[in-house]
């Protein structure tokens, strides 16, 4: 593909593959889910991922009855761990997240509260609004 104006030329060769199919990633039910305030859980994220690693920005997040920790550590600065009230009933859970990649999807919504849907440990989550069944968003585990 090749466009020019006056002044401007942009030039940009189109890929050859095919793009994956999002279909296998997005989780087709639920067997948990937490209902967290969106700004508690962004302040949680933001003050927490500062004791991750440079690299991975990976934060654990427990989950208990009506109750998520999340946690990191970073070898040179020390530990941090914040509890926040959710609401959660399933199984005592642990599943570890890029805090950055949380952070942007939680800040692309202006909902109140957001559910976060789980099955295990190393299945994919999926973030949705409370207010909005249109937005979805799709957030891989990582190993901690």
């Amino acid at each position: 593909l090749y466009v020019s104006c006056p002044g401007a030329a942009l030039s940009v060769k189109l890929a050859d593959a095919q793009f994956p199919d999002h279909e296998q990633v997005v989780p087709k039910s639920s067997a948990l889910f937490a209902v967290i305030h969106r700004q508690t859980l962004v302040s949680a994220l933001k003050r927490i991922s500062l004791l991750s690693s440079d690299k991975s920005y990976g934060v654990k997040c427990s989950f208990t009855t009506n109750l998520m920790q999340i946690s990191s550590n970073h070898q040179d600065f020390g530990e941090g761990r914040e509890e926040i009230d959710v609401v959660y009933a399933g199984k005592p859970l642990e599943i570890g997240f890029n805090a950055k990649y949380m952070l942007e999807t939680l800040n692309v919504t202006a909902a109140e509260e957001i559910k976060l849907s789980l099955n295990d440990e190393i299945s994919p989550g999926m973030i949705t609004p409370m207010d909005d069944t249109k937005y979805m968003a799709v957030i891989m585990p990582m190993r901690m």
